[in-house]
């Protein structure tokens, strides 16, 4: 079986984990129409079906022990919230 990259993209759950395959570069984090969005490289098929999870925060709100500015991906203005995507279980540097 041949395994061609192919960029994703996936709906960022506010304030929650989003999961991603395990293996997935992330791209970037945007607002698709008013949507928190993430998109993503890797291959397709997916070959493993393991995830690892997006942590998506507010600003002023606590953070988990694992968001970093190592593991900060980007922030996402949308109307008058403001978030933050981290990506604390990345594989890559």
């Amino acid at each position: 079986m041949t395994l061609t990259r192919a960029i994703h993209k996936v709906q960022l759950r506010a304030g929650g984990p989003t999961p991603i395959p395990y293996a997935a570069r992330v791209l970037s984090v945007g607002l698709q129409d008013q949507q928190l969005t993430c998109w993503y490289i890797t291959t397709t098929p997916i070959a493993l079906p393991a995830e690892r999870e997006l942590q998506c925060v507010g600003t002023d709100w606590l953070l988990p022990d694992a968001c970093t500015h190592e593991t900060f991906v980007g922030t996402i203005v949308a109307n008058s919230f403001v978030w933050h995507v981290f990506d604390p279980q990345r594989p890559y540097t």
